[in-house]
């Protein structure tokens, strides 16, 4: 009894003895290794931090500057962006335990990522109340006969748009989800247009620069309350298939998206050449109405650049004008002008015992 009590002691005197002895010098090299090694981990995330912001601005210059011209930024450009975000599920968790510092760079690459990475973009409401027509566009490639006729239906019920464009939409009957209320609508090939103001086609262009080619616009004059708009249907030529081929590594695939490129940049050429051969608004000014525009806007006729109205008026001779996006200019149409007091030409018409229709293409 006595010798176990003395063994006991003993090992417990031992094993106090050892936690109370300590190694100064080897405390002293360990202390030195961790001061040296977290430092130098956290130096390593700063760096990080830094070069993943430079690496996320480069990247939005270069989709900038080279997307749909060379193949890589192509694919960068149509491909999924939420992967530029991946590397801050390494970083900021770091970050929070060895380098809060970095923090605000991991916040500035997150600003990065959501705006001009991933595109977000918030919409800011008016200062005050306005006078400008606003109209509520929906737009969506339904894919031909991937289009979920319920899901459709439910989207326009909950967004409350005012036009819905839809392209590779092709349906012998109207649109669900158009149908039982108070719209318009205009097929025409794989496009379908929803409208809850009068729609006309005004104009249809293919593409003819290459074979290949398949982009298409329909141009629609929308009678919104006050004033003719001009809406623009676009389906560039689809670059799906040549996104097929390079990401499968076939022989040529990155040329391909190249092509394609090309192609759809002369579409947007050529959509835009257009676009900006249909003036408007159109305005019509004169003796009739005190030379006040805004009381006569005039509707756009079948073929680009036609504008026409119909007016009641007394008979006798009337100087008229037409202001064409902003500017006041002589209708081309008539060659009856006489000088006014700005030292341009007023147009004159002369009213018999008829109703008159003006008319008038714009340039």
């Amino acid at each position: 009894m006595r010798g176990e009590g003395y063994w006991n002691c003993t090992t417990e005197m031992d094993s106090a003895s050892s936690r109370s002895i300590r190694n100064p010098a080897s405390e002293s090299r360990a202390n030195r290794a961790a001061a040296r090694r977290w430092p130098r981990l956290r130096r390593t995330i700063w760096i990080f931090c830094w070069l993943y912001l430079a690496a996320l601005l480069v990247l939005c210059g270069f989709i900038r500057i080279e997307g749909d011209r060379w193949w890589p930024a192509t694919l960068i450009l149509f491909g999924p962006r939420w992967i530029w975000a991946l590397p801050m599920g390494i970083l900021v968790p770091l970050a929070l335990l060895l380098q809060r510092r970095s923090l605000w760079v991991l916040g500035c690459a997150a600003v990065v990522i959501v705006g001009p990475v991933m595109g977000l973009c918030i919409g800011f409401g008016t200062a005050g109340p306005t006078t400008a027509l606003r109209l509520r566009v929906l737009t969506c490639n339904v894919h031909e006969g991937q289009l979920d006729a319920e899901a459709m239906k439910q989207l326009i019920a909950d967004t409350h748009p005012d036009i819905v464009a839809l392209q590779e939409c092709y349906l012998r009957n109207p649109t669900p989800g158009l149908v039982g209320g108070n719209w318009n609508v205009a097929s025409n090939g794989q496009f379908t247009l929803g409208s809850r103001y009068p729609i006309r086609v005004v104009h249809v262009s293919f593409d003819r620069h290459a074979a290949q080619a398949q982009g298409t616009v329909v141009a629609y004059a929308v009678e919104a309350p006050g004033a003719t708009v001009r809406f623009f249907s676009v389906h560039l030529t689809s670059p799906h298939a040549s996104f097929r081929s390079a990401l499968h590594l076939q022989r040529y695939g990155g040329a391909r998206v190249e092509v394609n490129s090309r192609m759809r940049s002369t579409e947007a050429q050529d959509l835009r050449a257009q676009a900006e051969g249909f003036a408007g608004p159109v305005l019509l000014a004169g003796d009739f109405n005190n030379w006040t525009p805004q009381m006569t806007p005039m509707i756009s006729g079948e073929r680009p650049g036609d504008w026409r109205k119909l007016l009641q008026l007394s008979p006798g001779r009337y100087k008229y004008r037409l202001v064409v996006d902003g500017r006041w200019v002589t209708d081309p149409n008539n060659t009856y002008v006489e000088a006014n007091q700005f030292g341009e030409l007023d147009n004159v018409i002369e009213v018999g015992r008829v109703a008159s229709t003006a008319s008038a293409v714009a340039a």
